[in-house]
């Protein structure tokens, strides 16, 4: 009884080994895979024979049983769990011959090999190399043999010490083709590659299908998309959307909401494209996989999810920026469309805005693009909603920094970068970090080109300073003068800094460790004596040095012979120049507007209104001009450079102001010296 029970259990593990597809369940474990089945016709003794000597199979024999994988099955087979394994082509490469010159029916019977078998065994000696065993036995033998339908690894009929050779020549002509050397480290196994086939670990044919699989899910993922815009769902909704007034992506938002067959539809297509992304991630793993020692790395792209905030905006697109064929992508940050390159203009009417507080109420029937009628508490003038009452002036115009005052006199004593304007050095005359011949008045300036880059700022001045060096020879030293130009224009509209003079501040000389005759200049206006500032011109003398202090004589040295240059007085070399201030809010736009209320009577609350601010404003700004007998008239200056307006206009404006200030009680204009023609 025993006996049968050991023949049924060794039938049943004959033929689970029969159903099985031998797969890769580690890196070894599938290269050399020793199976065997009966003959059917065989008798049952024979059958039973067989079984006996097919103990192999149950054994620890060979890398494929000792895979941690297969011992995991065997003990959930023998706990009732079944398992599918799939063979991997890599089995073709097996080869199968019969050595044996006669059959014999048990498989560890001695085996009668043919003698040519036997001589390239003898041949291959001790210690045979790979690819001998390559040449003498696998190409001419293949790794496996087959004795009465029984499957065996070809080393079972090599000598001892040519067994665990084979098996390694056997791998590696199994999983390198015989292009190198299989190794495994650290549950990592690749293939050292032999110099004439370089790439041997690199499968361009896989990678070439995982990336033309790549392109096709690319190619879905574009026509899915393209599906959902085309679709009846999304053309309703469009269609449905108000065009009477402007929709923000929060509106539009409402609208989809509301939508339940768009809404089932996007589903559809998050859905569909969630899946198609899942399977591009997998081909990508398997990508970085194949190509981890391919000399070329593969160019992976994968499509980029569309959330819902990019069919708003697409939304958006369509109702305002496709005038043409091709729509362009609208931008509610800019209020406007950026049109294809080959496009020039695909933006159509933007309706006004519909909402509270300055915001339209309704817009204009023949003019989307303005407002029909305001909310309470504003005035419709020129297509756009004014508040009735004054607005404050920081709307229009900022004069203080965000910083405290004590914060600002710390920055400043500091030099600190905090509170560094940082503008454009320009000079024909000196090169920051060159020598020049100090000989003859140089001029540099620095500008903000605020009209260009900054339209919404204003700057104001409150430190210079830069650092110069001379020559040790030098008898000279320097006598920087400083023009500051308000709001831009020509130099003539400039005013002289006073340094030294009524109060004004001196410049303070600190000298550089530096083993040269380097000084770092520096003039400290400070809170007291800031101005608005657009452009610096600083001209440049030189004096000789005086030992007197008490002489107040400057002898400026000016050479009448252009050939008598530095070559006995030496040589100067400037290295850094930086003004010092802070930067300030200007609505050019709102000014604009305001400016254009003084030619409306018949708004008679608003007129006044901006008639006041203009006031405030004018006073505030001329209130910044250098200290004199006369203040100068910047504000003139604002007008003409920084709003440009044309003289003429500034004129009537500036008379205009005149008029209204001289009905208003207890005022008394300042006659203003006008520095801007």
């Amino acid at each position: 009884m025993q006996l049968c029970w050991q023949c049924s259990s060794a039938a049943r593990w004959l033929s689970l080994m029969l159903l099985w597809q031998w797969a890769v369940l580690g890196h070894l474990g599938w290269f050399l895979v020793l199976a065997a089945a009966p003959d059917q016709h065989a008798t049952s003794t024979d059958a039973a024979r067989v079984d006996g000597h097919l103990d192999w199979l149950l054994f620890d024999r060979g890398p494929f049983h000792r895979s941690p994988e297969y011992t995991d099955f065997k003990e959930r087979f023998q706990q009732g769990f079944t398992t599918r394994y799939k063979i991997y082509r890599e089995f073709s490469h097996w080869k199968v011959n019969n050595l044996a010159a006669e059959r014999r029916d048990y498989f560890k019977a001695p085996l009668p090999l043919t003698p040519e078998f036997i001589r390239n065994l003898r041949l291959l000696g001790r210690r045979p190399s790979l690819q001998q065993i390559n040449e003498n036995l696998i190409r001419k033998y293949g790794t496996h043999f087959l004795v009465s339908a029984i499957l065996g690894g070809l080393q079972g009929i090599l000598p001892e010490f040519l067994q665990n050779r084979f098996v390694e020549a056997a791998l590696s002509y199994v999983a390198c083709n015989s292009e190198g050397e299989l190794l495994c480290r650290n549950n990592d196994c690749w293939c050292q590659c032999s110099g004439k086939f370089p790439e041997c670990n690199c499968p361009s044919t896989d990678i070439n299908v995982m990336e033309d699989n790549l392109r096709k899910s690319k190619k879905a993922w574009a026509s899915f998309n393209a599906d959902f815009e085309e679709s009846d769902e999304y053309k309703v909704f469009l269609k449905r959307l108000p065009t009477d007034r402007f929709l923000n992506t929060s509106v539009i938002f409402q609208f989809w909401m509301a939508d339940t067959n768009l809404q089932r539809r996007y589903g559809q297509l998050e859905t569909s494209s969630r899946l198609l992304l899942e399977k591009a991630k997998k081909i990508v793993r398997k990508l970085f996989t194949l190509s981890k020692r391919c000399p070329k790395q593969p160019k992976i792209s994968l499509p980029r999810e569309r959330p819902l905030s990019f069919w708003l905006n697409r939304a958006q697109s369509l109702l305002y920026c496709n005038e043409h064929s091709t729509p362009g992508i609208f931008s509610e940050e800019v209020h406007g469309c950026t049109c294809p390159f080959d496009q020039t203009a695909c933006q159509g009417t933007v309706p006004c805005m519909v909402a509270d507080a300055a915001a339209c109420s309704s817009c204009a029937p023949d003019n989307l693009t303005r407002c029909g009628s305001c909310n309470q508490g504003y005035l419709l003038l020129h297509g756009a909603c004014k508040p009735k009452v004054a607005d404050s002036l920081d709307h229009y115009i900022n004069f203080d920094s965000e910083k405290l005052d004590a914060e600002l006199k710390y920055l400043l004593q500091h030099l600190d970068s905090r509170v560094e304007v940082h503008a454009i050095y320009i000079s024909n005359d000196i090169r920051l970090g060159s020598w020049f011949d100090p000989a003859w008045r140089k001029r540099m300036l620095l500008t903000l080109k605020s009209n260009k880059n900054k339209s919404n700022l204003i700057h104001m001045l409150m430190g210079i300073s830069f650092q110069i060096c001379s020559t040790r020879n030098s008898t000279l030293e320097p006598v920087p003068a400083i023009y500051v130009n308000p709001f831009g224009g020509s130099h003539s509209e400039s005013w002289f800094m006073p340094v030294n003079q009524q109060d004004f501040p001196d410049w303070e000389r600190t000298k550089l460790d530096d083993g040269l005759q380097c000084y770092n200049w520096t003039l400290m206006m400070g809170t007291k004596w800031r101005s608005f500032f657009e452009t610096v011109h600083i001209y440049l003398r030189s004096r000789i040095r005086s030992d007197d202090p008490s002489s107040n004589e400057t002898l400026f040295y000016e050479p009448l012979d252009p050939r008598n240059g530095a070559d006995d007085m030496g040589y100067m070399k400037i290295n850094s120049i930086k003004v010092f201030g802070y930067s300030m809010h200007f609505d050019p736009e709102g000014i604009r507007d305001l400016i254009m209320q003084l030619d409306y009577p018949y708004t008679h609350g608003s007129q006044d209104s901006a008639f006041l601010l203009l006031l405030e404003m004018r006073e505030r700004v001329n209130r910044l001009s250098p200290h004199s007998p006369q203040r100068l008239d910047l504000f003139s200056c604002l007008l003409r450079h920084r709003l440009k307006l044309s003289t003429s206009e500034v004129v009537r404006i500036r008379d205009s102001l005149q008029a209204f200030s001289s009905k208003l009680p207890n005022t008394s204009d300042q006659e203003l010296i006008q520095l801007c023609s």
